[in-house]
C-alpha cells in the first residue's frame, strides 16, 4: 500500500508538471499570436456591442414587417379602386347610351308631332270638303 501512495504522489506531481507545461505552451502561443488581456477585453466589448446592435435590429424588423403589411393593404386598395373604376366606366357608358336613346326619342316625338299636325290639317281640309259636299247634296 505504501507503493500505491508513492505512485499517487508521482502521478499528482506529473499532472501538475503537465499542467504547467501546457499552461506555458498556451502562454507562448498567445504571446506569438499577440493575444493579450487588452485584446480579450476588446473582444468582450465587441461582443457586448454586437449584442446591443442585435437588440436594436428587432424594432427595425418590426418596422419592415409593418411596412410590408402596409404595402399589401395598399395593393388591395389599388385593386378595389381598379374595380370601382371599371364599374364607373360601365355606368358612364350606360348613361351615354341612355342619353343618345333619349335624344332619339325627342327627335321621334318631334317628327310625330309634325305628322300629327299635318294629319289634323288634312282632316280639317277633308271635313271642309265633305261638309261642302253634304251641304250641296242636301240643297237638292
Amino acid at each position: 500500500m505504501k507503493g500505491d501512495g508513492k505512485g499517487g504522489k508521482n502521478e499528482a506531481a506529473l499532472a501538475r508538471e503537465s499542467e504547467s507545461l501546457l499552461s506555458g505552451k498556451l502562454d507562448e502561443l498567445l504571446k506569438e499570436a499577440q493575444i493579450d488581456a487588452n485584446l480579450m477585453n476588446s473582444l468582450g466589448e465587441s461582443i457586448r456591442s454586437f449584442e446591443g446592435a442585435a437588440k436594436n435590429i428587432s424594432p427595425t424588423t418590426d418596422a419592415i414587417q409593418s411596412t410590408k403589411k402596409y404595402s399589401e393593404e395598399l395593393s388591395h386598395a389599388a385593386a378595389q379602386m381598379e374595380s370601382l373604376n371599371s364599374l364607373y366606366k360601365v355606368q358612364l357608358e350606360s348613361a351615354s347610351r341612355q342619353a343618345s336613346i333619349n335624344e332619339e326619342v325627342v327627335q321621334n316625338a318631334g317628327a310625330l308631332k309634325d305628322q300629327m299636325e299635318s294629319l289634323a290639317s288634312n282632316l280639317s281640309s277633308l271635313n271642309g270638303v265633305y261638309g261642302g259636299m253634304l251641304t250641296a247634296m242636301n240643297k237638292k
